[in-house]
Parts: structure tokens; C-alpha cells; sequence
């Protein structure tokens, strides 16, 4: 169940949930797209963007604003990817409450895709219940908590192409509590995040294909592709290594075709040479 700006999303209202022609939504790839959308501009819901059951991904084209008045700008309970390109933004308010609430336990977030998101809430800015991991990646984000924390309780908070760049000496703390991002011993009110330049290029692009399938990381390199480019690195989404294997070297006239096996469900990142690709594993 998905209700935006206290509309709810049914089968008769996908092309055009606000009757304005800003929210679409596509049940079959689970994307809800906001196109110049101002949800909630009219205070008619507590809430701006409710999420209760799906693995949601919010797609954003051009300059987008969500309001929430006594309760969250957003709210989801499920997972959650927040995506689009550099020309694409979102504003995100609550007025009296939290802007993010990231509420489904051991989830998993993301905001990436070089969008800027700039969040603000009268309590935090975003929030989890404490085993929530959001992972931020390579995109511009602005979390202010007016009264608590900008970014806490969370389990993780994984930054990929991206760095704190406010408060100057704020980091994520995971021994204090709650976890969170912290300038010395007290949250940081007002947390910046900004892109890096990893150095690190699109296996896509470079016509590597990694898949994910149950229990199973699929990889698939074409013919051609450099010999010295045989070291396969899987991280989790905490950043760590935990599984390593090996291409043969492709300068042969068939492609490279390996699996890596007995993985847990979860979201990875697959690193050969100077080029990563996420991939979720069933």
C-alpha cells in the first residue's frame, strides 16, 4: 500500500496519482516517478509520502517538494531507493515532526543516481528504529534535525563516491547511542553530505554483466576484456570484503562466464579493477 499526499495509489490512478500529471507509478518495476511534483502543498495529510508494503523506488525528474505538517515528509516501512540525475531534487519537510523516517527493521536504503535531496524535520531529519543501513551514493544530501539529530538511529550509514563534508569533524558513531552522526559527543544538527570522485567507472559500461539470482552472484565479461583485470571483490553494504574470486583473463574469442555461490540475500557491491556494480542477491 503506497498514498501519496493522502491519496492512495490503486490500479485506476498509476498514470496520474494526483490527477496533475506530476506522480506516475509503475506496479510491475515498483518505481513511483515525481516529475516537478508539490506533494501535500495543500497541508491536506499528516503525512506526505506513505510506504507501508513495498520495496519502493522513488524516481525523481526535475525540482520536487515533499511536505508533511504534524507527522513525516516521508514514511516508508519497507525498503526504500531514492534516485535521479544531477539536474534532479527534492525538497523534503515536516514541519512538526521528522522529514526521513526509515522504519522497516534490518532494511536497506539508498539514495543515489548524483540527485540532491535536501531534508528537513522539527524533531530529526532522518531517522531509523536502529537496524535500518542507509547508503548514500554519490549524490548531494542536506539532513537538518531543527531540535535533535540530523541523521541517527541507524544500524549503518555507508557512503559510496560521497563524504561528510558539515559539520567539519562530523562522523558516523556506531558506539554511542543511538548510532548516528555525531561532531564530538553531541549530534550534528545539520549534516551535510556532497560527491567524490571515486575513480570508479560502470562494469555496465564497460560491458560486464553482474547479475543476482538466489544464493548466486552471476558474472559475465566479453571477449576481450584486459587480462589483468582477473580479481572479482564482493563487499557487503557495511563496506567490508567477504568474498573474493578470479576471471581467467577473456582475450580469447568467448566471454568470461563465472558464479559466485552460497551468498546470503542481501545487496552487494562487485569490484573488478576500477569499476563497481550493485547487485541484490535473492
Amino acid at each position: 500500500m503506497l498514498r501519496v499526499g493522502g491519496q492512495w495509489v490503486t490500479p485506476t490512478n498509476v498514470q496520474d496519482v494526483l490527477g496533475d500529471g506530476t506522480v506516475t507509478y509503475n506496479p510491475y518495476e515498483r518505481t513511483l516517478t515525481l516529475t516537478n511534483a508539490d506533494i501535500n502543498k495543500d497541508y491536506k495529510s499528516n503525512i506526505g509520502l506513505e510506504n507501508f508494503d513495498i520495496n519502493l523506488t522513488i524516481k525523481l525528474v526535475g525540482k520536487n517538494q515533499i511536505q508533511g505538517t504534524y507527522a513525516s515528509g516521508i514514511l516508508t516501512l519497507n525498503d526504500l531507493t531514492i534516485t535521479g540525475d544531477v539536474k534532479a531534487s527534492l525538497n523534503l519537510i515536516s514541519h512538526e515532526s521528522i522529514g526521513l523516517a526509515l522504519l522497516k527493521s534490518y532494511g536497506n536504503f539508498f539514495i543515489e543516481g548524483g540527485c540532491r535531496i535536501n531534508i528537513k524535520g522539527n524533531t530529526y531529519g532522518i531517522i531509523g528504529s536502529g537496524t535500518e543501513i542507509l547508503t548514500i551514493n554519490g549524490s548531494t544530501v542536506k539532513a537538518f534535525g531543527v531540535n535533535h539529530g540530523g541523521i541517527t538511529h541507524l544500524y549503518g550509514l555507508t557512503l559510496l563516491s560521497s563524504k561528510i563534508t558539515y559539520p567539519e569533524n562530523g562522523k558516523y558513531d556506531a558506539t554511542k547511542t543511538p548510532k548516528g552522526v555525531y561532531v564530538e559527543d553531541r549530534h550534528a544538527r545539520l549534516v551535510e553530505i556532497e560527491p567524490i570522485s571515486s575513480g570508479l567507472a560502470s562494469l555496465t559500461e564497460q560491458g560486464v554483466q553482474v547479475r543476482g539470482n538466489k544464493g548466486v552472484i552471476h558474472i559475465i565479461a566479453p571477449a576481450g576484456t584486459d587480462r589483468d583485470l582477473t580479481d572479482v571483490l564482493v563487499y557487503n553494504m557495511q563496506g567490508a570484503l567477504i568474498r573474493t574470486a578470479s576471471l581467467r583473463g577473456t582475450n580469447t574469442p568467448v566471454s568470461n562466464d563465472i558464479e559466485i555461490a552460497n551468498m546470503q540475500p542481501g545487496i552487494y557491491i562487485v569490484r573488478i579493477g576500477n569499476a563497481a556494480e550493485k547487485v541484490v542477491v535473492l
